[in-house]
């Protein structure tokens, strides 16, 4: 089994996860790749420092300005992926200084403005494209579609770093790619390939990865040696093709990769490629190899001190070492790791090298110490459960105030608008007495006026009090059924919890000293004894599947569209096929009505499963400001929504109940023994 780190594209990179001994460490190379040469901006040429002193010498040697400007909008770029802002902005400012009076130049500089700005300050540097593209379309040049490809490459690394996924594929797919193909630039056409392989790959689209990565490398005449575009894809592809277990294929590029970086010894592209080439070792099962290989990235990643890098390879070179047994050499290793400051900073590294410190010790015989690792862990564990529940409590507490205020202020306008009533129709009662004794005729008018009106008024007391009646009502319905769910939503993530953490715990503490037992009195090779431990096994991955059922916890840790995705890939069977698809940003949704809207989900899919005897369905999710919309399909039997059910299913009340508390409204479309059911859900979500 192969556990991924969730994409980075471009940019930035998340902290290396320890990963369990007993499956293989094989993190996308693309990761690596961004940590040394990234490819949020267009990459420097492999012998980067040469290059930089190639722009000095040219803005020495030009004389006119159009031409100063460019070079040193190069230096400018240059240094921007050195990640040195001040000298960047200095060239910058240079430059668009010289290119007044030059309208084409000052268009480009755009490009590099956005590029300056980039993970700077990101509404300038949308300004920057928007700017840059629209002053760009007058010129019908090649040179100006490429830098319009380049500006809208910036916008896709924007909506990267935001997770829209899909969003970057449709600007690589329908504006980069085309615009660079319009322009003849057949180098940057395989560097955006590379790229759009880069997202295929990390979201588990192998083949379609490798399409575009042979798309890149069937230009491999149209791109410079010096250049690093395709000595990464060469790796990328290979590290694709360890996925593909193609391992013949991931080979012939690894050493295609190699003649390239020969010549240079220094390359900071050198560990990305020793980081591979263990991890094609490992697939072998020629651990020895890996080492040597993960040795090699080591050494080059302390002499450039890329303490990323290193850290990763080291986890790559732990991995190597469990593979051989060889657990006291492995343990140091996590001893180093566990002085890292800035790996340790991070909670969830911390939970993780704890796990695997446990194991490690377990492994050597050492019971107490692997104990007192597991103990670490469940409290840090427990820590991090009790921080996001008492977020949770004060978030919720909030919006209790919020609305117990808003309700105070509505009571008070209220009487204040019936004392104002009351005191002008006193006023008025006074004025026509008093006009009465004056003329008897028009106080006899007045009063049967002023009974009409009171009449009226009457009656429209009445109605205000039926229908204020009828508000309150509803709204007690809607905070019962509120405090049921939250009851229940309570109640699950305890169970879970209780079930995770203690149960599991003991299970684990159990399964151990069971192991360590077995090494003692060398009862590996007795048939029952392991026919024990895999039963101690599948009960622990029950208990984990009702834990994860009651209280998912990707919904807690990765958000609404994963925990729908993991769901959706639970209910798949050979006679079930679900096609899941979501639209539009989830992750500042409340947490409570993400949890509304994932039983909304669980509960159609459990329907649908248990009642529909349906082949296909299709499940649709997307979020519009405020509005979230669910739809699902199915080619199943159909049933007459409109027909008298004496025993109504608790399935589709929760679900409406759901809906109603999320101020919600729900349609189905259905008929008895027609082709399949829709049912469309529109909930409101809090902005």
């Amino acid at each position: 089994m192969v556990v991924r780190i969730k994409p980075c594209l471009i940019g930035r990179c998340p902290m290396l996860n320890l990963i369990n001994i007993n499956q293989k460490i094989l993190i996308p190379l693309f990761c690596v790749l961004m940590a040394v040469g990234g490819i949020a901006k267009a990459q420097l040429p492999i012998n980067d420092k040469a290059y930089a002193d190639s722009l000095n010498r040219a803005f020495v040697r030009v004389s006119d300005d159009s031409t100063k400007a460019r070079t040193i909008f190069l230096l400018s770029h240059y240094w921007s992926n050195k990640n040195d802002f001040e000298k960047a902005k200095k060239y910058f400012i240079q430059g668009r200084r010289l290119s007044k009076g030059y309208p084409y130049v000052q268009a480009i500089s755009y490009f590099f403005e956005a590029e300056l700005y980039l993970t700077i300050d990101t509404a300038k540097c949308w300004k920057a494209i928007h700017t840059g593209d629209s002053l760009l379309s007058a010129f019908k040049v090649n040179e100006a579609y490429v830098y319009q490809s380049k500006l809208w490459y910036n916008a896709a690394i924007i909506e990267q770093d935001a997770d829209h996924i899909k969003t970057v594929v449709n600007i690589l797919l329908n504006k980069v790619i085309p615009l660079v193909k319009k322009s003849g630039d057949m180098s940057a056409l395989a560097k955006y390939y590379s790229q759009t392989g880069v997202i295929f790959m990390n979201n588990g689209q192998y083949n379609k990865a490798a399409n575009y990565y042979n798309l890149c490398i069937a230009l491999e005449k149209y791109i410079s040696v010096k250049s690093t575009i395709l000595v990464r894809t060469y790796v990328l592809a290979a590290s694709n093709y360890i996925y593909l277990h193609q391992l013949s294929h991931a080979r012939k590029l690894l050493d295609k990769a190699k003649i390239i970086l020969a010549p240079y010894p220094k390359s900071k592209s050198l560990p990305d490629f020793y980081f591979t080439e263990g991890n094609y070792f490992e697939e072998i099962s020629r651990y020895e190899l890996a080492l040597q290989s993960y040795e090699k990235g080591v050494t080059l990643s302390r002499e450039m001190k890329e303490e990323y890098m290193l850290q990763t390879l080291l986890m790559q070179k732990y991995s190597a070492l469990t593979h051989l047994k060889q657990y006291r050499q492995a343990k140091e290793l996590l001893d180093s790791l566990a002085k890292a400051k800035e790996y340790m900073a991070l909670s969830n590294n911390r939970l993780q090298l704890y796990n695997e410190m446990a194991k490690t010790n377990a492994h050597l015989g050492q019971m107490k110490d692997a104990y007192q690792w597991l103990r670490r862990y469940s409290v840090l564990n427990d820590s991090l459960q009790k921080s996001r529940l008492d977020t949770d409590i004060g978030e919720m507490e909030v919006k209790f105030r919020n609305a117990e205020n808003k309700q105070k202020i509505s009571d008070l306008t209220s009487a204040n608008e019936k004392v104002k009533l009351i005191a002008k129709n006193s006023r008025l009662a006074s004025w026509l007495l008093g006009a009465t004794a004056v003329f008897l005729l028009f106080a006899l008018l007045a009063g049967y006026y002023i009974h009409r009106a009171k009449q009226k008024l009457g009656i429209q007391k009445d109605l205000n009090l039926q229908q204020e009646l009828k508000n309150i009502q509803q709204e007690q319905q809607i905070k019962v059924a509120q405090a049921m769910m939250q009851g229940q939503e309570e109640e699950r993530a305890r169970v879970a919890r209780d079930l995770h953490d203690g149960l599991g715990g003991t299970l684990a503490v159990v399964k151990m000293n069971l192991s360590g037992y077995g090494l003692k009195h060398k009862l590996g090779q007795s048939a029952d004894f392991n026919a024990i431990i895999t039963q101690l096994d599948h009960s622990v991955n029950e208990l984990r599947g009702i834990a994860r059922n009651m209280m998912p916890a990707s919904l807690l840790r990765f958000g609404l569209e994963t925990s729908i995705k993991d769901l959706c890939e639970s209910f798949l069977s050979d006679r079930l096929q679900i096609d899941f698809q979501f639209f539009g940003p989830s992750k500042d949704i409340l947490i409570q009505e993400q949890i509304a809207i994932y039983r909304i989900v669980q509960e159609l899919l459990s329907n649908t499963l248990r009642h529909a005897r349906a082949s296909s369905v299709l499940l649709q999710c997307s979020r519009n400001e405020d509005t979230f919309f669910i739809t699902i399909e199915d080619n199943g039997i159909g049933f007459d929504p409109d027909a008298p059910v004496e025993k109504p299913g608790l399935g589709f009340q929760n679900i409406k109940t759901r809906v109603d508390y999320l101020n919600g409204k729900m349609e189905i479309i259905s008929a008895k023994n027609d082709k399949g059911t829709t049912i469309n859900i529109e909930i409101n979500v809090t902005l």
